[in-house]
């Protein structure tokens, strides 16, 4: 009887040390699985997304490799990206124009349909009536520009989506002004829509960075003891004819994630436009390239983690174009809405 006891208390302890290790061992498989769910989100994947012939692709630096998101086979007209990798979009549809929403911190994600923005879209003509798609700073409403006049250089109306209450609010920001039943030009309204209507935000804006110096227009890196100019080798003798230089510009600057380069940006209006380049110089003033086809209204340079920059460029054909940490300026994909993923 003791023997068999003993038997039997032996048979359970190994029967106990054998589930200890396994059971260890599902815990790590667990874990392992749980960090390639995570490396499976696309903003976990990869560095930025783009928009090309109205579909959704993600894009790999390291690998120089583009994804196309499947699962959204509408027409994506305009996009606004959140802080937290959330992805606004409006697609259209059978006429319409929809708001949806993509969460690229979830592994396989799938769009979200948020709303209508109730306006028709009849042919690329009338989808050239939306101007810019963008957050509030508290990133609590999405508003899309409509009804561009861009004889007149007007957003005409602004919808704005609540995200809170899922509702969409019209707001009238110009009415023609009328005399004798004839066109004499716009009426500025009031302004209820919370939005800055000239832009997504109320950024200061300028050289704010307290590494960076500007001295009549010319940019200084004073970090770290040094004083160095980054901008004496950039001239303006494309505009010498009309006798604007340097000194004429407004300027901004903004250093790169790795301390190492500063994008500086110089532009003029003229009439209802804004004329003006981009550079980067690295901060002892050696390498100044000038960011070739940018445009300081439209390129939106963004820096990215590594110090390389992204931008939207007009040399060679409109594009998304990439200045790598080589000095090397390359095309990247044939399109003209991106978004760096945070």
């Amino acid at each position: 009887m003791k023997k068999l006891t003993y038997l039997l208390l032996i048979t359970l302890a190994v029967i106990i040390a054998g589930c200890g290790p396994k059971n260890t061992n599902t815990t790590d498989n667990a874990a392992k699985d749980t960090e390639k769910a995570v490396e499976a989100t696309p903003a976990a994947q990869f560095d930025l997304f783009y928009i090309e012939g109205g579909q959704l692709y993600f894009y790999d630096l390291e690998t120089d490799a583009a994804t196309h998101y499947a699962n959204e086979t509408d027409s994506i007209v305009r996009t606004a990206l959140s802080k937290n990798n959330v992805l606004y979009y409006s697609v259209a549809k059978n006429g319409n124009l929809l708001l949806r929403s993509l969460d690229l911190n979830a592994a396989n994600p799938l769009p979200e349909q948020l709303a209508d923005w109730e306006v028709t879209v009849e042919g690329r003509t009338e989808m050239d009536g939306f101007a810019q798609m963008y957050l509030n700073y508290e990133e609590t409403q999405v508003a899309l520009e409509r009804d561009v006049r861009w004889f007149a250089g007007l957003v005409y109306n602004l919808a704005v989506y609540d995200i809170d209450s899922k509702t969409v609010t019209v707001h009238k920001l110009y009415e023609e002004e009328m005399e004798d039943d004839e066109f004499v030009g716009f009426r500025d309204l009031p302004d209820n829509s919370g939005f800055n209507r000239w832009g997504p935000s109320d950024a200061p804006y300028g050289t704010t960075d307290d590494r960076l110096e500007n001295v009549a227009n010319d940019i200084y890196y004073v970090g770290g003891g040094l004083r160095t100019c980054l901008t004496d080798q950039i001239s303006m003798d494309d505009y010498a004819n009309i006798g604007i230089g340097k000194e004429d510009f407004d300027v901004e600057a903004s250093m790169d994630p790795t301390g190492k380069k500063a994008l500086i940006g110089y532009n003029i209006g003229l009439g209802d436009g804004v004329i003006g380049y981009y550079y980067v110089s690295s901060i002892d003033g050696q390498q100044q390239v000038e960011l070739l086809g940018s445009d300081f209204d439209t390129s939106d340079p963004t820096w990215l983690p590594d110090g390389s920059l992204v931008y939207l460029g007009y040399d060679d054909g409109s594009g998304i174009f990439l200045l790598n940490n080589d000095g090397v300026i390359r095309k990247i994909a044939d399109a003209e809405i991106y978004g760096v993923l945070h």
